[in-house]
């Protein structure tokens, strides 16, 4: 693999997709590769409003962007119910996968996902905002102050937090942090 992850965006319907293109559109190290929708029409359109280059491979069905050389990780933006047959497919292919949250329908589904991709030997990651948040700094920086994590930081989306320990960390009163 280059030093530019190749990605393939799976499916083009709503702000999800384009939050991710427009990311990669700004990075050296990611390059739409491919782009896969249910109908060449509505990809070809997305590709030229996202700015992505004619270069890009284009699929009217989401099997070709597996098979796609050109292509080292996907992001599968579709439902979250059909998550588990999409992850497990593009594991089998070889590809990588960034994958839309949430990330499961239950535990049972995410842990068969876990299993096939460690069993083809890919990553997976769930596209989680947060961990690239400013705002994941600052808490990060508070809890070494703290000393309440002194090796590792394992995230959880809601936690019990004193007034103190929040302060300066709210964007505003309303922010529910």
């Amino acid at each position: 693999m280059s030093s530019v992850l190749r990605l393939g965006v799976l499916g083009i319907e709503g702000p999800n997709a384009r939050a991710i293109v427009d990311a990669a559109n700004i990075s050296s190290s990611v390059n739409i590769a491919a782009v896969a929708g249910l109908d060449v029409d509505e990809v070809t359109e997305f590709c030229q409003e996202e700015g992505i280059e004619l270069r890009a491979r284009q699929f009217a069905n989401f099997e070709d962007l597996l098979e796609c050389e050109e292509v080292d990780a996907i992001y599968v933006n579709l439902a979250t119910r059909l998550h588990k047959d999409w992850v497990i497919a593009c594991a089998a292919s070889g590809k990588h996968i960034l994958l839309e949250h949430p990330m499961a329908m239950d535990v049972a589904e995410a842990r068969i996902m876990v299993e096939a991709c460690r069993r083809c030997q890919v990553a997976l990651l769930e596209t989680t905002a947060f961990l690239h948040h400013p705002r994941t700094k600052a808490i990060v920086q508070r809890i070494a102050e703290y000393r309440l994590v002194p090796d590792r930081i394992e995230v959880c989306l809601a936690f019990p937090a004193s007034d103190q320990f929040l302060d300066g960390l709210r964007e505003d009163d309303e922010d529910p942090l």
